[in-house]
């Protein structure tokens, strides 16, 4: 059986905690230890959400080129702001209705 993400990052946490922590002498390593316990546990409890996040933002972003490309669009040339980022926003579209982009 393959571990997941959060049994995977839990389990490099807990060979920390009781393997490698007693093992360490110097009182900086084990506070570097424990820091690096904490951290796995923290990326264990937001991995999950990273991936919505992303969409989130990404969403964010498009929002943002669909109001500037609405405001510029009297520019007709290609290579202007406005013709770029409507060109920025058409492959966006063509991404998302081939599955390759999920925007909501």
């Amino acid at each position: 059986m393959t571990p997941n993400v959060a049994q995977f990052l839990d389990g490099m946490a807990r060979t920390m905690e009781r393997v490698i922590l007693p093992a360490l002498t110097d009182q900086f390593a084990k506070e570097q230890a424990k820091m690096t316990i904490v951290t796995l546990r923290f990326l264990k409890t937001v991995h999950d959400k990273e991936y919505v996040y992303e969409l989130i933002e990404t969403t964010e972003y498009a929002n943002v080129l669909r109001q500037i490309t609405s405001i510029l669009q009297d520019t007709p040339e290609p290579n202007s702001l406005a013709g770029l980022l409507k060109n920025v926003m058409t492959e966006l579209k063509e991404e998302q209705s081939s599955n390759k982009l999920q925007i909501w």
